[in-house]
């Protein structure tokens, strides 16, 4: 059944009546409603088996904002009840979702499927034997429901595709669903509107897949978390076999999990709360267990299913033994490869910004909400005209397992807020999210064109990938790769962070005021990605003896160098696609008027004012030095265009603001500042924390910290201009001989030119520099994959091997990460493992 067949998605509310320390039976249990868990689910239950889907997170329509439209891809990140921040060993910081849909609520939305050589390497190299045929269709039968093709903006996407195909990412296939040796048109999760690229374009994540008939025996149960699955252990002669899982209600927020301090070491303090394991004594604990033949699937994501299984007594036998000791449990199977194998895309990613609003490039659209095939409904947040996701029933809520619940059907997406549709009418550039990706090989001497994945210091993939529009300040927020990591967990930028995260959801508040013209300059940027499509760098998940996470990235770490070879060929070819002359007429060049010396001026006023002891400078004021003296307040607030050149200029005077609203905004920052050194302080006290430098008491420098410093070059290396003028070459051979080596550096210089966020160096030729570059600013892709990989940990069938019952299904069970993005690839493993139980159903699939 195709996504236009009008179909409509219901899906049936819980109805659980068993006291605390009950339970209930059903076929399949299933850990996890995410990616993979739901179409596993409903595949289940159209085939008649009884089913209950258990998910820590709450439905979507909780947080429909965030959840259901293009617009806050980026920033959702930043809600902390919908995704869990992860602190990994080597201070990295990634994201797990917590919402039903899993990550495909939260996702750029990017569909690229496999194609039958990757998995021929699985099966070469892992022993990862998939079932190509059931591959084939579990892929079509997601892409039917979920995939739309992503519409792109002409004049930018010609220059794109144009600029790609220059650089050999060649020939333009058009729309393809899969990956391909050139470049394509690829498909996505957000609906195709056509030209209009509104920003509310519905996201068809995994919890709106349409069903052919109601699922009378599919129950799902929202904000309840698995804590571990039970084993009957009686038969010595063979396998454990898995019988419960044993869950509870969820925390209100699932705090941020640091890897460090789970592990003993000492931590700088953060922002946020830490992650802490629930505590079984206390809990109130439940039971769902399998009737005889039944199974249970953990498919919690590669970093939290390993979590749930070491947690339950399964996992490398030092690991699982220390947490047993704890907790009164036992060893039940010593599956030492379990958590390892974690891998996951170390990439390097830059802004550049349209010099135009988005009415200049193209007619103006007006915002609508009238989608092109029939939608399923989501409801505004205060429940006027009906509720969202999987709604409150005449019962009772969803996530109360004590009462009566029925079949809901989901509402249209709510509008964006009036502010948010007039800015996009007005100057953003259409949102787009890798609407056109590229691939090409690059081959060295000794190179067989059909290398496949085994890729070598001489023969790989690069990889181009592109995205536009509003969100791109609340992605680079929620993952600080604006600053270097050594900076991320600083009070300094936590300060920052908390401030402008706010000002995404309050851009009129006297405190964001300030922020609009940062906004602006974020709405209109094209951010441009590269990764290394095989990462050779491996990490691993685990626990410690109390069974709290510990994630290590270990990103850029293989043996060879070939991740950041990748990644230096990438970015060089990425520039070199800048400079090609085709985005000449489209970006802002490099200079004191750009975007990128504008936001950093601005972070660095703020930090300015928070530090200083009153509203504004004057004698007497022990903060105050000349060399800080801002004219006024509205000299930092005030930020107008000049309508002949279109560059901004701050003004000295703002007549309309009165001294009672700049004292008021000084208040503001200090009231957001202290809140910040305090929590800080908090977490430093109760963990304990004692030491120098990097370990000690967190204490605030403000203008004077390192993160003023850095930002204060940043705007001087953004400030200055290239140092040839167009047209000519320092080598002046390349004045008279055309060859690759010169039209390579002519590339190059053209894209100094160019505003570029986070700042490069000024020799974009120079190799060193652009690998500093990728180490302090690159940042993972929450691609995780490998951590119960098939052939190691999981058999063909996808079962743990040597315990029956059990079985994992997600993106972990690939023992090598597809090339491109995970999120069809996790899709279609649900569906496949599902599928697979409805082959067998004439023989032992249990």
């Amino acid at each position: 059944m195709s996504t236009s067949s009008g179909a409509l998605v219901l899906i049936l509310a819980v109805i659980l009546s068993a006291a605390a320390g009950g339970k209930d039976e059903f076929d399949y249990v299933l850990v996890g409603g995410g990616a993979a868990g739901i179409p596993l689910a409903y595949t289940l239950a159209e085939n008649g088996k009884d089913v209950l889907l258990i998910e820590r997170g709450g439905p979507r329509k909780d947080n429909p904002e965030d959840t259901t439209t293009i617009s806050q891809w980026g920033s959702a990140l930043l809600n902390k009840d919908i995704a869990q921040e992860i602190r990994t060993l080597d201070k990295q910081i990634t994201n797990v979702a917590s919402i039903l849909s899993g990550g495909t609520a939260l996702s750029g939305g990017v569909q690229i499927e496999e194609v039958p050589e990757y998995f021929d390497h699985l099966r070469d190299k892992f022993d990862a034997d998939f079932d190509e045929k059931l591959v084939n269709e579990s892929y079509a039968w997601t892409r039917e429901r979920v995939g739309q093709v992503m519409g792109y903006p002409d004049l930018y996407g010609d220059a794109w595709i144009g600029a790609l195909q220059d650089l050999g990412f060649g020939p333009f296939a058009g729309e393809s669903p899969s990956i391909a040796n050139g470049s394509w048109n690829g498909y996505s999760l957000f609906e195709n509107d056509g030209k209009k690229l509104s920003p509310d374009r519905f996201r068809r994540a995994t919890d709106v897949i349409p069903l052919e008939r109601p699922l009378d025996s599919l129950k799902i149960l929202t904000r309840h978390n698995a804590l571990r699955v039970e084993f009957d252990t009686s038969d010595e002669t063979g396998n454990p076999k898995a019988t419960c899982v044993v869950y509870t209600k969820s925390p209100d927020a699932f705090e941020t999990i640091d890897s460090r301090a789970n592990a003993g070491l000492p931590v700088r303090p953060s922002l946020f709360d830490k992650w802490k394991k629930v505590d079984d004594t206390d809990a109130d604990l439940r039971r769902a267990c399998i009737r005889e033949g039944g199974e249970i699937f953990i498919s919690a994501g590669a970093i939290l299913s390993p979590v749930i299984l070491m947690n339950s007594g399964v996992g490398p036998k030092d690991v699982v033994e220390k947490v047993m000791k704890n907790t009164g449990g036992k060893l039940i199977r010593d599956v030492p490869q379990l958590g390892q194998n974690l891998h996951d895309r170390w990439a390097v990613q830059f802004g550049v910004f349209f010099k135009k609003p988005v009415s200049r490039l193209r007619e103006p659209i007006p915002v609508t909400t009238t989608t092109t095939t029939p939608q399923p409904d989501i409801g505004p947040p205060d429940g006027g005209g009906g509720g969202g996701g999987i709604r409150p029933a005449p019962g009772g809520p969803i996530d109360d397992p004590d009462d009566g619940g029925g079949f809901e059907e989901l509402d249209p997406p709510p509008p964006r807020s009036r502010a948010k549709r007039e800015s996009f009418l007005e100057s953003d550039f259409p949102i787009t999210v890798n609407a056109v990706s590229g691939v090409k090989k690059v081959v060295g001497e000794s190179c067989p064109e059909d290398f496949g994945f085994n890729t070598t210091p001489d023969c790989f993939y690069v990889t181009a990938e592109e995205g536009t529009g509003i969100d791109f300040a609340g992605l680079v927020l929620s993952t600080r790769a604006a600053f270097p990591p050594v900076f991320r967990g600083l009070p300094e930028v936590d300060f920052l962070v908390a401030l402008l995260s706010e000002c995404l959801d309050k851009p009129d508040s006297i405190l964001c005021a300030a922020f609009q013209p940062v906004f602006e300059c974020t709405s209109r940027t094209a951010g441009w990605i590269t990764f290394a499509p095989v990462p050779k760098s491996r990490g691993y998940v685990t626990v410690n003896e109390w069974g709290e996470p510990i994630v290590a990235s270990n990103y850029l770490t293989d043996e060879k160098g070939e991740d950041l070879n990748n990644d230096v060929v990438g970015l060089e070819t990425l520039l070199r696609v800048l400079g090609s002359g085709r985005f000449d007429d489209l970006f802002e060049r490099r200079g004191p008027q750009s975007c990128v010396v504008y936001i950093f001026n601005k972070l660095v006023d703020l930090l300015i004012l928070a530090t200083r002891a009153l509203p504004i400078p004057f004698p007497g004021d022990p903060d105050f030095q000349q060399t800080d003296l801002l004219a006024s307040l509205p000299s930092f607030l005030a930020a107008e265009t000049d309508e002949k050149t279109g560059r901004r200029s701050d003004s000295k005077e703002d007549p309309s603001r009165t001294f009672l609203e700049e004292a008021l905004l000084w208040a503001e920052l200090q009231k957001r500042k202290h809140e910040v050194i305090e929590r800080s302080r908090k977490a430093w006290r109760e963990g304990e924390g004692e030491g120098d430098g990097e370990h000690s008491e967190p204490e605030w420098r403000g203008d004077k910290s390192e993160v003023a410093e850095w930002l204060r070059e940043q705007v001087a290396l953004a400030s200055t201009p290239p140092s040839e003028p167009e047209g000519f070459m320092d080598d002046l051979r390349c004045e008279f001989v055309t060859s690759e080596e010169c039209e390579r550096i002519r590339q190059l210089k053209n894209a100094e030119r160019f505003a570029i966020l986070p700042t490069l160096p000024t020799d974009l030729d120079d190799r060193e520099k652009l690998e500093g570059f990728i180490k302090t600013h690159g940042n993972g892709m929450w691609h995780w994959s490998g951590s119960t990989a098939m052939g190691s940990v999981v058999d063909d069938k996808l079962r743990v091997i040597g315990v029956d019952n059990l079985a994992v299904a997600d993106a972990g069970v690939f023992p090598q990460a597809s090339r491109m993005n995970v999120q069809a690839h996790s899709i279609m493993i649900g569906r496949y493992a599902a599928a697979q139980r409805e082959e067998q159903q004439g023989g032992d699939d249990r």
